[in-house]
Parts: structure tokens; sequence; C-alpha cells
């Protein structure tokens, strides 16, 4: 947020940061995938997974059972 704060001010350094910025941004949402497709598998194997979304700790503890 504060970076593209800096962007509408026009200051000149954060112009050249926002290859920068982008290039973060790129890199973690690809290390984002990399856990979830490592974490994917491991949470359906121990039927921690909905459908749609993770079951919350007490949906596991009842069909731990």
């Amino acid at each position: 947020t504060n970076h593209m704060a800096r962007l509408r001010d026009g200051i000149i350094d954060s112009m050249q940061t926002s290859s920068l910025h982008l290039d973060i941004l790129r890199d973690l949402k690809r290390i984002n995938a990399h856990i979830a497709a490592i974490a994917y598998p491991i949470l359906k194997r121990q039927g921690a997974l909905r459908e749609s979304r993770i079951m919350t700790g007490e949906q596991i503890a009842v069909i731990s059972r």
C-alpha cells in the first residue's frame, strides 16, 4: 500500500523500484503455490479437506472418533 501511495505522489525512487516490488510479489505467489501443492495431498490423506475448504479442528475431531 505504501509503495502505491509513493507512486501516486510521483516519488522517483518508488518508480524505479516498481519492477522489484512486482518481482517480489510474483515470487511470493510462486512460494505460496509450492506450499499449497505440498500441503494439499497431506491434508487430503488425513481427511482434513472439504470439497471447497479446509475443515475446522472440531470437524476433524469428529471424523477421528
